[in-house]
């Protein structure tokens, strides 16, 4: 089986205003509607979250949804890469990205990626927290990234069952092992 990273999680959109929130997400999921390998967020109705805190400059606003991503290496790596990934997007990929690139650039924002990652082509599981900070008005593909921490375990019963939490038997069938 190839390297084929199954991701889900949750993404923290946070920036100035609610709004602002709401339209990073609507822009992200223009860029990343017709990419190859699939990431995708639910809707608007999906925000789970919406929290105000305080920074030391000004009152920050961030939205909390669910997100799936399915696609080639450690989701890790594409993580990092996001505001590469974004830029790249070519109109030839997908006539609205030039337009939403250039819409996004103007926010200042961050992306938190907090996921659980399958790699059944390599045979290991992985969790993970990814930061990314973009400043308004600069390309997207100059993203900092302020906090990342990952962890792999091996691709075991015992993992799937300590680690995500799965049901023994579901597990076993999970790996096509035989039950006991």
């Amino acid at each position: 089986m190839a390297n084929l990273a199954d991701v889900s999680g949750n993404l923290i959109i946070t920036a100035e205003t609610l709004d602002d929130c709401k339209e990073i997400l609507e822009l992200i999921d223009i860029i990343t509607n017709h990419w190859y390998y699939s990431f995708s967020t639910y809707d608007e109705a999906s925000i789970v979250e919406v929290t105000v805190g305080q920074t030391k400059d000004k009152d920050k606003v961030s939205i909390e949804i669910p997100f799936n991503a399915l696609g080639r290496w450690s989701f890790q790596n594409n993580a990092s890469l996001f505001g590469v990934w974004l830029t790249n997007t070519k109109e030839e990929e997908n006539k609205d990205a030039p337009e939403a690139i250039r819409k996004l650039k103007k926010y200042s924002f961050s992306l938190r990626f907090e996921y659980d990652e399958d790699e059944l082509g390599n045979w290991f599981i992985g969790e993970g927290i990814t930061t990314l900070v973009h400043k308004g008005n600069t390309p997207l593909d100059e993203m900092m990234i302020t906090e990342e921490d990952y962890h792999s375990y091996e691709l075991t019963v015992e993992n799937l069952v300590n680690i995500r939490g799965f049901d023994e038997d579901y597990a076993k069938s999970y790996l096509d092992e035989e039950e006991d």
